[in-house]
């Protein structure tokens, strides 16, 4: 299945809206996806009591507009931006009190998808910064990615034999040493 294909079926489950826009007086029969969204925007105050998460739904609804907009236009679409429509009709979906199973299964399928995706096209020497997918600032003292331990002294003083002991069953020393970003190996 293509990133296209993906994105399609994320904008897919946006049809579980369509028996509360027709609640609250919306039309709702076209199968244009645009024109569904553009019928949410439109009675929003009816859709949402809470102005704060009126405007957060509304958010979705113009992500998921500019998503729409994008797949059906044939611009280039990726498997973050599949996870991301899932993830936005999740969001979307539970704003609106509606069942988000069927969404964040999708969600849950295709970050795996992306995951194993990325993780077979990447050379362990081009792997993402463990620091950086952790959290970890880049400001001094330096903390390990994995266990949290804190350095002490001038930048990563030690960090080889801490996680040689550590954590080199899990992934080389060299491995992660080359993996770390410029920032964060300074």
């Amino acid at each position: 299945m293509t990133d296209r294909e993906r994105v399609g079926r994320a904008l897919d489950l946006l049809d579980a809206i369509r028996p509360r826009l027709r609640a609250c007086g919306a039309a709702a029969n076209s199968d244009d996806l645009r024109v569904l969204l553009d019928e949410a925007l439109d009675v929003m105050e009816r859709l949402v009591a809470d102005r704060y998460k009126r405007r957060e739904a509304t958010t979705h609804v113009h992500e998921l507009i500019d998503t729409r907009n994008k797949w059906a236009h044939r611009k280039p679409l990726s498997g973050p931006d599949a996870v991301r429509a899932a993830d936005t009709v999740s969001r979307l979906l539970s704003i609106l009190a509606l069942d988000t199973s069927s969404a964040e299964e999708m969600k849950s399928r295709l970050s795996q998808a992306e995951r194993a995706t990325r993780d077979a096209s990447v050379a362990p020497s081009e792997t993402a910064c463990p620091c950086c997918e952790s959290g970890t600032p880049f400001k001094r003292p330096r903390v390990c990615p994995e266990c949290g331990h804190v350095f002490r002294g001038k930048g990563w003083d030690g960090i080889d034999a801490h996680w040689r002991a550590k954590h080199e069953q899990k992934l080389p020393y060299e491995r992660f040493w080359r993996s770390l970003c410029p920032r964060h190996r300074s």
